[in-house]
């Protein structure tokens, strides 16, 4: 009898040693190949982003320097200045925006991936 009782309680804690391993298996080869994806995609998203940025710039510098080849009364100067401000302003906005896109889809991304494994 003690022997059943002994068996009953052994084979269930047998079985999950033996499974427990297959189970909670990772594959980290693999991890590491989708961590270095997700890195590579969030350089090349910097990289873009910063593009991005220096051609905006270089835009607003382009039409700052056109307008001042043309004479303009100080009025007229200082709404180019105050609306070369904005223009700068709203660009940083939408980079941002942008900037802020970029991490949250990788961080889903990422996730996802180990909601998953």
């Amino acid at each position: 009898m003690k022997l059943t009782k002994a068996a009953i309680l052994a084979i269930p804690f047998a079985g999950f040693l033996l499974t427990a391993p297959i189970a909670f298996a990772h594959d980290w080869d693999a991890h590491e190949d989708v961590h270095e994806d997700l890195n590579s995609q969030h350089y090349a998203g910097h990289e873009d982003l910063n593009a991005q940025e220096q051609r905006t710039h270089e835009a607003l510098d382009a039409a700052h320097a056109e307008a001042h080849e043309h004479w303009m009364t100080p009025r007229q100067h200082r709404r180019l200045h105050r609306r070369l401000r904005e223009a700068h302003q709203n660009a940083h906005e939408y980079e941002n925006a942008d900037h802020e896109n970029l991490h949250q889809g990788l961080n889903a991304e990422h996730e996802n991936y180990h909601d998953w494994r």
